[in-house]
């Protein structure tokens, strides 16, 4: 069996454990995954990620490449009936495996993370026999993580990098959509950030809304994913959208009880026009109908209804008033996991 010198890492790993008759798994992350490191030095592309997950995760052992496939997303932040704020979002991907990631630190307390952990199956992965992998051995959504090869414990310990959708216990969520036109900031004033780091990081290191902008004055996403815009909101019903319009970030926020995103950028169009209108406007048409007030279930049912058909990955509501996650993974969604950070 593989063990790492670290035995928090081999705790982490000998946690990951398989939802029952779901292909979808969660894990819990003992100790550092080095953030603070992270954030000093910033990665500008995924092999930079990968040169400082192998030095400060995988203890030297690992190198690799990964391909990112596109994520096509859609959400909105609205109320429920009791007044507590919900962040709610489905993720539609060709190939699914998702993973909950539970973690800790000191600054923003527990957290969870969502991730679709068949990502890593797309590492082009090289270890001490320097072996590559053929791209026709890339693992298929079907196979079963295996904790007992080396690669797969990579896969499991580099996963909070990978998140997707994220909460904390200060009721900070972030979620993550697809934006064709995207053109991130390259005037060099910030560390950039590459793929899903930056938004690991904003989990971990932001509890609200202004201090989430706060920090992307310092930090930003790499050049190198232009193609992504991404939704945070607070506890205290702040919410806003982040995209990257001709080299300048743009901050938009609600001006509504309810904020809406898809796989467009929402910056000076009007019209809204673009891939995933349709599922923009089913949202906004019932939020705006019952005054941006919707249940937990009728939630759960409009993203079912929006999700790109075959695509279909999970959905996800957060509670950010009380801090609590709700989450349903496909293709049947007849599982509500639910968790309290």
């Amino acid at each position: 069996m593989f063990r790492f010198n670290d035995e928090n890492k081999n705790r982490t790993i000998e946690s990951l454990r398989k939802f029952p008759g779901e292909n979808a798994y969660e894990i819990t992350y003992y100790g550092d995954y080095a953030l603070d490191e992270f954030l000093k030095c910033g990665a500008y592309d995924l092999r930079d990620l990968h040169r400082f997950q192998k030095k400060h995760i995988l203890e030297g052992t690992f190198i690799g490449s990964l391909y990112k496939p596109k994520h096509d997303c859609s959400g909105f932040t609205a109320h429920n009936s009791d007044g507590d704020f919900l962040l709610c979002h489905d993720l539609d991907t060709p190939v699914k495996q998702p993973i909950v990631t539970l973690a800790e630190n000191k600054i923003t307390g527990k957290t969870i993370g969502l991730s679709n952990f068949q990502d890593f199956g797309y590492y082009v992965a090289c270890w001490a026999d320097n072996q590559e992998l053929d791209e026709n051995e890339w693992i298929k959504d079907t196979a079963c993580v295996d904790t007992q090869k080396p690669f797969d414990c990579a896969r499991a310990l580099c996963v909070p990098y990978d998140m997707q959708d994220g909460m904390n216990a200060h009721g900070l969520a972030l979620v993550v959509f697809t934006a064709g036109g995207t053109e991130v900031e390259t005037d060099g004033k910030k560390i950039p950030l590459c793929y899903c780091s930056l938004y690991r990081s904003i989990i971990d290191k932001c509890r609200n809304v202004e201090e989430a902008l706060d920090f992307l004055t310092r930090y930003t996403m790499s050049p190198q994913d232009n193609i992504e815009h991404f939704q945070i909101a607070d506890a205290s019903g702040n919410s806003a959208i982040i995209e990257y319009v001709g080299g300048e970030m743009k901050v938009l926020r609600n001006e509504k009880p309810y904020q809406v995103c898809s796989n467009f950028l929402i910056y000076n169009n009007p019209e809204m026009e673009g891939f995933g209108k349709d599922r923009y406007l089913a949202y906004q048409e019932y939020l705006e109908a019952h005054n941006g007030i919707i249940s937990e279930e009728d939630a759960f049912r409009l993203l079912h209804e929006n999700h790109i058909p075959g695509d279909e990955n999970y959905s996800v509501v957060f509670n950010l008033t009380k801090r609590t996650v709700a989450v349903q993974f496909a293709p049947e969604f007849a599982v509500t996991h639910r968790y309290q950070l």
